[in-house]
């Protein structure tokens, strides 16, 4: 190109920049963007998303902290998609009081964070164990008028069966299906299981029948979860049907499900069924 006396110009150089990145030839794309900047020609926003995207994909966090650095010297400041990508990617290391800094700095600087960019950090939180943090995120962005979506109500709804409040879990459940989210296999997983740690197997049991309604038989997880419980009550012949039924549907039982039927029979006093489990 350069040869033939056509001068590239940024948007040249960021389909370039871009192409390399996707490759992951992240060395020869900053090789350009020096080039690039040789040349006369000062990057965009998309340029430099898409090289803080190439940092973010291999953890080179004190790398993107520093480009920040750099390109604000040419006046240019991270967008909307600048910041989702760098939230989000802390948010999968860990990193939240980065994205606390980060968060705050893209409410001054005037953009609205979207559902994803609010469910990434609500689920982080939660993950964290940070319910105060989490629940309060989740006020304000119901504040700002941004309906929740299925991973927003999946985090808090883990975040609550975590807490062992079934109340609040199964408000949210409730009030996800008036705003017609139609629940995923996930959410219905995680539900069951708190249930089953609650020994409200009634209703554990409910919410099984439920998901088979819609579409999703229970898993080796669901399975296991149900096993536990009525084994911790000595319900073994509740217990052995379900193993057995696990088994038909082609799940293996662990070894979870397994020692929580042997300490069950052990519990009883039912040796003979313990050897017969070890075999």
């Amino acid at each position: 190109m350069v040869a033939r006396n056509l001068k590239p110009d940024v948007y040249h150089y960021t389909s370039i920049i871009h192409g390399l990145c996707k490759m992951g030839f992240l060395e020869e794309a900053l090789d350009q963007f020096d080039q690039m900047l040789g040349q006369g020609i000062l990057p965009n926003i998309v340029t430099c998303t898409v090289i803080i995207d190439g940092f973010c994909k291999r953890g080179l966090f004190k790398e993107v902290f520093s480009f920040l650095g750099r390109i604000r010297d040419f006046g240019i400041h991270p967008n909307h998609v600048t910041y989702n990508i760098i939230i989000s990617s802390l948010c999968g290391v860990r990193e939240l009081d980065s994205v606390w800094g980060l968060f705050g700095d893209l409410i001054k600087r005037g953009h609205t964070p979207d559902v994803v960019l609010y469910s990434k950090i609500i689920d982080r939180s939660i993950k964290d164990l940070d319910m105060d943090e989490a629940f309060p995120l989740y006020d304000r962005m119901l504040e700002e008028g941004i309906p929740p979506n299925e991973f927003t109500y999946l985090s808090l709804i883990n975040g609550e069966c975590r807490e062992g409040t079934m109340s609040n879990a199964m408000k949210l459940f409730r009030k996800m299906l008036c705003e017609g989210i139609v629940p995923d296999r996930k959410v219905y997983t995680s539900l069951i299981a708190c249930h089953c740690r609650a020994k409200n197997m009634k209703r554990a049991l409910q919410l099984v029948r439920e998901m088979e309604g819609m579409g999703f038989e229970p898993d080796a997880f669901v399975y296991t979860s149900l096993i536990n419980s009525y084994s911790k009550m000595l319900r073994m012949d509740v217990a052995c049907i379900l193993m057995d039924e696990m088994q038909t549907l082609g799940f293996q039982p662990s070894v979870v499900t397994y020692t929580a039927v042997i300490i069950g029979y052990c519990k009883l006093g039912m040796n003979k069924k313990v050897s017969e489990m070890y075999r």
